[in-house]
């Protein structure tokens, strides 16, 4: 077993990244036009949700390394237990608005979308979003209620690959010389590449082709923890995929009048893998207090923030700053609320599914939700 797992103070930082993608749709759909307009062309809640994915990738490749090495049903059981308990309820909520507001003629789920009632509420339609958490599950829906879900579909994806690694390396550990990094390895270009290519080229659905921000954040993992060739070469190739898949998405797949936003969103992404890499790096010594409870309300504000929004314009008629403010404002506290009433209860759960490893003292936190030994293991995130 591994030795020390010092606390990585990513708790802030995963925090501000849900505070972006909460400001754009925000920007997007309760702001005046003028700076709905203004934030249009500059996509940074979805490089947010980009440097969600490598976080992830990193803090989940540190956890499996301390904690469920050989036991990939314990992986997937932890990241259904922080997943699924604020997904249901973000769910029925979304669901209880938008059948109110519906009824009292005041419903609307953006700017410019409206909600259609009748597939909406279609018991396949409902079914279909119940299991929304799950990868393709919204090639069934004709609405997707929580349509943020879709980066939570990916880490699902990216959750089952890595239980596979494991069983792989459990299987065949002695191939690989009980070396995780190069199962991955071996994992990625027999399995993952193939797939990856055919994704980019339209054949396989899109969420694949968003893979390498996962490799490369465990890639991250294993350069700072060895710097061996392997993670070395691991990094450049999923560096080069990342880099690949964002010109091909996010430079020339977009929309007409955003194409000024494309190199601004760039070095926002090679900004935050940057500051990634210093947190991981840094030992918090002061406010650590701090950076863990932030870490802590993040899933639940980045799952539940689309409720307050549909209340929020459903509430107000027309588009305002007050409505922007209060709409943010009352996503934190909201946020804030459900993490203090159902995480102590889920943490426990998980815990105990985890289990403990007596040499480990610290923590380290994950991106959508983390893992914290001891107490509490907090995108995500072990």
């Amino acid at each position: 077993m591994p030795g020390s797992l010092a606390y990585r103070p990513f708790g802030a930082f995963r925090f501000l990244l849900a505070f972006l993608v909460l400001v754009k749709h925000f920007c997007a759909d309760v702001a005046p036009d003028w700076l709905a307009e203004a934030t249009r062309p500059y996509a940074f809640g979805y490089v947010a949700v980009l440097a969600f994915f490598i976080l992830s990738g990193f803090v989940i490749t540190e956890a499996i390394y301390h904690f469920y090495r050989h036991r990939p049903v314990g992986f997937i059981e932890n990241r259904l237990l922080r997943i699924v308990p604020h997904y249901f309820l973000a769910l029925a909520a979304m669901i209880v608005v938008c059948l109110a507001f519906s009824d009292a003629g005041t419903l609307r789920v953006s700017r410019t979308e409206m909600l259609p009632a009748g597939a909406a509420f279609d018991a396949k339609n409902l079914l279909a979003n119940l299991f929304g958490f799950v990868p393709l599950s919204n090639q069934m829906m004709d609405f997707d209620f929580i349509g943020i879900a879709w980066a939570i579909r990916v880490e699902m994806m990216f959750y089952l690959f890595f239980a596979a690694a494991l069983w792989l390396e459990g299987v065949a550990g002695r191939l690989f010389d009980r070396r995780l990094l190069t199962g991955i390895l071996v994992a990625i270009v027999l399995v993952l590449c193939p797939l990856w290519f055919l994704s980019m080229a339209g054949r396989l659905p899109a969420m694949i082709s968003l893979a390498p921000y996962f490799i490369f954040g465990s890639a991250l993992y294993f350069l700072l923890r060895s710097r061996s060739r392997e993670s070395i070469l691991m990094a450049f190739l999923a560096f080069a995929g990342c880099t690949a898949q964002f010109m091909v998405y996010s430079v020339h797949g977009r929309e007409p009048g955003t194409e000024s936003g494309a190199w601004a969103e760039f070095a926002l992404l090679v900004g935050l893998v940057g500051t990634i890499i210093w947190l991981a790096e840094s030992r918090l010594t002061r406010l650590r207090s701090m950076d863990e409870a932030l870490g802590r309300i993040t899933y639940p504000l980045y799952v539940f923030h689309p409720v307050v929004e549909v209340f929020i314009l459903a509430l107000v008629p027309g588009y305002s700053y007050w409505a922007f403010v209060i709409g943010i404002a009352l996503s934190v506290a909201v946020s804030c609320l459900l993490q203090a009433l159902i995480d102590p209860s889920v943490d426990r759960i998980r815990d105990a599914v985890r289990g403990r490893n007596p040499e480990i003292g610290a923590s380290t936190s994950g991106a959508f939700g983390g893992d914290y030994q001891g107490a509490a293991l907090d995108p995500r995130k072990g």
